[in-house]
């Protein structure tokens, strides 16, 4: 990992430049930043390029529970990393003012416990076409397998109320779209779908 954060708070990362981690494996478990637990950072001017998994990963461990609350992602510059940011185990999260670029799959790769986040003013630009990744076509937004999980012998959603405003998409090469129970959609039937006011699958 270029930076590795665990079990920190009321913290400033800023104007860090990060570039080519893990060139030598290449393999989507290293990231710009890797961030464990945390509350109260912010994370601002990061330029962060060529990572081969996140530029930013977040990540909640395998208990499914949140791990990162009320922080702050703004300014950043994520430039051809396989994925912009990597959100597992967040919650209030702002991303803001921010910029994906080139991403080679999925700009926001959202997995398990992911709630109540604002995305917004951010810049998502992308001119790869499907044949220049590994993976195909790259998304905006790419939702996991643990939106929905068994606990307790019901179905219990733990990706919900996350709001996507004032962002500005462009795609040039392929179609603008996200996905969600591993099918795409265009990135107005996501955006519909998730600022309706309603939970997902309702």
């Amino acid at each position: 990992q270029g930076l590795l954060i665990n079990s920190t708070t009321d913290s400033l990362f800023k104007n860090c430049r990060i570039w080519d981690i893990g060139q030598t494996r290449k393999t989507h478990a290293d990231h710009g930043v890797y961030v464990g637990g945390s509350a109260r950072n912010t994370y601002d001017g990061l330029m962060i390029s060529n990572s081969p998994g996140g530029g930013i990963q977040f990540y909640a461990g395998d208990n499914f529970s949140i791990h990162t609350t009320d922080s702050v992602v703004r300014n950043c510059v994520f430039s051809e990393c396989r994925f912009g940011l990597i959100l597992c185990g967040v919650q209030r999260l702002v991303v803001t003012n921010n910029t994906f670029h080139d991403s080679t799959q999925d700009d926001l790769y959202i997995d398990w416990s992911v709630q109540d986040n604002l995305f917004q003013n951010n810049i998502f630009y992308n001119d790869r076409t499907a044949t220049q990744s590994t993976w195909g076509a790259p998304l905006i937004v790419a939702y996991q397998d643990n939106v929905f999980r068994e606990e307790g012998g019901r179905t219990v959603q733990t990706v919900k109320n996350n709001t996507f405003r004032n962002n500005l998409y462009w795609v040039t090469a392929v179609a603008a779209e996200c996905s969600s129970d591993w099918q795409r959609r265009s990135i107005t039937s996501f955006l519909a779908a998730e600022n309706s006011g309603k939970e997902r699958g309702n």
